[in-house]
């Protein structure tokens, strides 16, 4: 986006963007004006930007906008949407007409009065009271139910001085996803592939272009754009618990004879599941079950992967009893060894913490140690170490939302003639890559049998 003299006036501030800042096959989308916009696709086609561009077109251009940003869990729109808006307004002339509030993650036309805010559909009491909106940007939308895209939908309502829309950015991994089968009237769809991207890096082009000889489904997925369904998964999706420290507790039907009370973590004690109250006698039953993370580990370990034109991606891995509990603790791009411990201290991981690191790198994990950390490199094994993680009980909560991507499109590959091989395609699979470094290598040292390097 480059700043001129042109033809939209906004107090002191006339504005357009160059037809250049765009890839051609979005353009004549800048002003479309359907109320669902679905821009769909392949990896590397752009979506998410051209969706930005529009968002900061529309509060540029036209005033008073109350622009929404959603994802399934709130948390991961900073790094997102916010971060998006954020770099593009940065790197061009917009800086001086935005405030950008890094707090509630809200941005805001200091000219027009227009606003862009953040909610999650997991926080449904926020995005309850959210009024006023006059637009709504989905990313990642294959995350949400189709009873969560209803909910929303029903948030954009009232008068507007602009059209209403929501945008929808998501790649088409499953045909039989809602976002396929239930098609809405008054909807536009975009489909796109890296082909269409000028901007796109020849390494990942190459990356994209490499899939044809890896997996084809794989390929009309993630490089054609086109819906389909994902076979010859490596894992089972992983049991996604919660990992909040709540207790509720509900009653039976009025006409049982016990109440039902449901621990899912309870921090004054170490048991957690169910527990059935007598209305009559008081006495109490418990049957022990996972229903959410445990309050206290019997270890912590981490699983590194690292990035920098690929995402470097950080697992934290709770252990007790044997059973693995994930927490997504990293899943991004350019980032140095030095923002990556920044990030560590940021979300209170301690000196000294065991990390089992990509052991490709030796240089950056020697940095790691001596900033503080008990760095390892990782066993690199590919079939024993997938064969060790499908033998563990794991768990993954909501809030990991990369990697319970990756794990439902990690797959085996396929030769020519659609027989499976044992080598998993190399794409999507950083956070795949950093757990099976921590548990297969933590596993195999306390059973006194490692080789790494």
């Amino acid at each position: 986006m480059k700043m001129r003299r042109g033809s939209y006036q906004m107090c002191d501030y006339r504005i357009i963007f160059s037809r250049s800042d765009f890839n051609s096959v979005y353009y004549p989308y800048l002003k479309e004006n359907a109320r669902y916009l679905h821009i769909y696709g392949g990896a590397g086609s752009g979506k998410s930007v051209f969706a930005a561009q529009k968002v900061l077109y529309r509060t540029t251009a036209e005033k008073r906008h109350r622009i929404l940003l959603i994802r399934k869990v709130a948390r991961t729109i900073r790094a997102s949407q916010f971060s998006l808006l954020k770099s593009y307004i940065e790197s061009t002339g917009l800086k001086h007409i935005y405030r950008i509030k890094d707090s509630d993650l809200k941005i805001i036309n200091t000219v027009n009065g227009s606003e862009i805010i953040s909610a999650g559909v997991d926080d449904r009491e926020k995005l309850k009271s959210i009024h006023g909106i006059t637009s709504i940007w989905i990313e990642e939308a294959t995350e949400l139910d189709y009873k969560d895209f209803i909910q929303i939908d029903l948030r954009l309502r009232g008068r507007s001085l602009h059209y209403k829309q929501i945008l929808l950015t998501y790649n088409p991994v499953n045909s039989l996803h809602w976002l396929n089968t239930k098609r809405r009237k008054n909807s536009t769809y975009i489909r796109t592939t890296y082909k269409d991207n000028k901007f796109i890096e020849d390494e990942y082009r190459n990356v994209l272009e490499d899939l044809k000889h890896q997996d084809g489904e794989y390929y009309r997925i993630y490089g054609l754009g086109e819906w389909g369904i994902l076979r010859n998964l490596i894992y089972q999706p992983f049991e996604i618990i919660d990992d909040e420290i709540t207790q509720s507790i509900r009653g039976k039907e009025e006409n049982s004879e016990e109440k039902e009370y449901v621990f899912i973590k309870n921090p004054d004690s170490s048991f957690f599941g169910r527990i059935y109250e007598s209305k009559k006698t008081g006495e109490k039953k418990r049957i022990t079950e996972v229903l959410c993370y445990p309050p206290h580990y019997d270890e912590k370990i981490y699983g590194i992967d690292f990035g920098y034109n690929n995402p470097a991606a950080v697992v934290e891995i709770g252990i007790k009893d044997g059973v693995y509990f994930l927490k997504e603790i990293l899943y991004r791009t350019k980032m140095t060894v030095q923002d990556m411990i920044e990030h560590f201290k940021e979300n209170g991981i301690k000196k000294g913490a065991l990390m089992y690191c990509d052991s490709s790198e030796p240089g950056m994990i020697e940095e790691i140690r001596r900033a503080g950390y008990n760095a390892k490199p990782a066993d690199r094994s590919i079939k024993a170490g997938i064969d060790f993680v499908r033998s563990r009980k794991i768990y993954s909560n909501p809030g990991n939302i990369n990697i319970n991507r990756e794990a439902q499109s990690y797959v085996y590959q396929t030769d020519k003639d659609g027989n499976i091989l044992d080598e998993p395609v190399k794409f999507n699979d950083h956070m795949m890559d950093a757990i099976r470094y921590a548990v297969y290598t933590h596993g195999r040292k306390q059973t006194g049998k490692i080789s790494v390097f």
